[in-house]
């Protein structure tokens, strides 16, 4: 009889995606910062050198590492092109409502005739305790285990959070004075970044629901346990302290804590 099939994500090193961050299995916490790039090519040479030096300086200012993220994929127009048709039918001006019905029109028979490619640009920055970097020298560390326990407690998860934070926004300083725009991607997009990634097929054609919207854990496979995420701590613990200490009339477990998981 054949056993269960394994899910994709037994094989990657991500244990969620809680409050615009990302919790990995070795413990360490990554934020993903959205870069907007700058023509080069079209600054004057003055204004390239100041560029150039000012790139030579933020690299030389870090006092961390970093990884530097370029993802080509075909450009999805969808969203943008029904946004555009539900203004059509609010518009009350015939000749723009024409002249809006044809550019809908003429995407649509663009994008389906040629693949329109968009370059996304991403840094990554990424925080562990001093002790969780000690063992990333040895070879094991490269080969990735489910986690047995808990990853951390919630006072944990904070401090790694504001870490990272502070992180991604000196990388953010760093590049805005350069002239490019940065953003620190929330959960909602991060999920949606997983998700195009490693679903680059289906991705155009299934939409994903809205992180607002899940009930379950995010990035969380049915096998692991739900201990794994600091939000869940709370809850595991009262239960385990009802199935060891059963009450004598019956009563309901203490809710999760109030913060809401994403």
């Amino acid at each position: 009889m054949p056993g269960q099939p394994i899910s994709t994500q037994d094989h990657l090193p991500i244990a969620g995606i809680q409050d615009d961050v990302i919790i990995m299995t070795d413990g360490s916490v990554r934020a993903v910062l959205r870069v907007e790039p700058i023509n080069f090519e079209l600054k004057s040479q003055r204004e390239q050198d100041g560029i150039i030096y000012s790139y030579q300086a933020f690299l030389n200012s870090l006092e961390f590492p970093i990884q530097i993220v370029i993802q080509s994929k075909k450009l999805d127009l969808e969203r943008y092109l029904i946004r555009l048709e539900s203004t059509i039918k609010e518009m009350t001006n015939d000749l723009l409502r024409i002249q809006t019905e044809d550019y809908v029109g003429f995407v649509r028979r663009l994008i389906s005739v040629a693949n329109i490619m968009s370059k996304r640009f991403y840094v990554i920055v990424k925080y562990a305790s001093i002790e969780k970097q000690a063992g990333l020298g040895s070879i094991t560390s490269f080969i990735h285990r489910k986690p047995s326990g808990p990853l951390m407690d919630q006072d944990q998860f904070t401090r790694y959070r504001s870490e990272v934070v502070n992180r991604a926004n000196s990388i953010g300083n760093g590049l805005s004075h350069i002239g490019m725009r940065v953003s620190m991607l929330n959960t909602q997009q991060l999920i949606e970044l997983f998700y195009s990634t490693y679903n680059p097929d289906i991705a155009t054609e299934e939409r994903l629901t809205e992180a607002a919207d899940m009930t379950n854990g995010i990035i969380k496979s049915e096998e692991v346990s739900p201990d794994t995420n600091p939000q869940f701590m709370a809850q595991a613990a009262a239960e385990l302290a009802a199935t060891a200490n059963p009450p004598t009339q019956p009563t309901q477990t203490p809710p999760p804590p109030s913060t809401p998981v994403q």
